[in-house]
């Protein structure tokens, strides 16, 4: 997949987030509240398709979705924060 077209399934993919969070509050607010929940879940399953998008993956199912997101983004985020602590402990003389 090209950076042109990741770059355009990531924006598809959150304008259907946007949309679904708009529907997320109407719903909402009108006291369909399991409904309000469904959608908020689906906005979120966008956005992460979005990330994932970028990354140049293409889930198919809801569970290739919290695999992939928890594998190639939670634990890079973990990392990148684990690493940055080791980087500032040892910026400020303490690392050993």
């Amino acid at each position: 997949m090209d950076k042109e077209t990741k770059i355009r399934d990531a924006k598809e993919l959150l304008e259907k987030a946007e949309t679904r969070l708009k529907e997320t509050k109407l719903l909402y607010e009108n006291g369909f509240y399991e409904g309000s929940l469904s959608r908020a879940y689906y906005a979120v399953h966008s956005a992460a398709k979005a990330i994932l998008a970028l990354l140049g993956y293409e889930p198919k199912t809801h569970g290739e979705v919290r695999k992939q997101l928890g594998f190639y983004v939670i634990k890079a985020m973990k990392l990148l924060n684990h690493l940055s602590w080791k980087i500032f402990i040892f910026s400020i003389g303490g690392y050993s």
